[in-house]
């Protein structure tokens, strides 16, 4: 389904993938004491992880974007997205690469936009992937934030990746 959505122009499935995010968001929110407490003063970061502009001119848009704003809107509190990450270098595409490969290719590979460091530095962020394979993406934005002197940092996804014994990737989702 999420790739049907993103590069099928699934958008349609957005009221389908948009739940199973809002729930990931609120279960990962809600066993945090530091998220819990940031929703009800400063306010929640809640970060997507940047597409690659290769992925953008491909598909016409950032087709995560909506579905963390749909997301963030069923949390109660101070919560905004906030578009804080950007790519420093051109990486490989991550689905022909195996852990390893993935964890290299991302290392170093997103900063903080310097404009925005001051809306990071002590802040509660929520990294938002669609998909977690490797968690390679989650930890490069994890460690961008943190150097950008995020307080704390989580993440949230649609579903993630398994391996089964023998065979290919397997797919786990929340039910909404």
């Amino acid at each position: 389904m999420v790739t049907a959505y993103k590069d099928e122009g699934r958008r349609d499935l957005a009221k389908v993938l948009a739940p199973w995010l809002a729930q990931a968001l609120r279960t990962a929110v809600g066993a945090d004491a530091a998220a819990r407490e940031s929703l009800r003063g400063r306010g929640l970061l809640v970060v997507p992880v940047p597409g690659s502009p290769r992925a953008r001119r491909r598909r016409g848009d950032v087709p995560l974007r909506p579905l963390v704003s749909a997301a963030v809107a069923t949390l109660a509190g101070r919560a905004c997205v906030a578009d804080v990450l950007v790519a420093t270098r051109t990486t490989l595409d991550q689905s022909t690469l195996d852990a390893v490969e993935r964890a290299a290719n991302q290392a170093g590979a997103t900063t903080v936009r310097s404009r925005q460091r001051g809306a990071v530095e002590g802040g509660v962020c929520v990294v938002v992937d669609d998909l977690v394979t490797t968690g390679a993406t989650l930890a490069e934005a994890a460690r961008a934030l943190r150097e950008a002197g995020a307080r704390s940092v989580l993440a949230a996804a649609i579903g993630a990746t398994t391996r089964r014994s023998g065979g290919g990737p397997t797919l786990r989702h929340p039910r909404p």
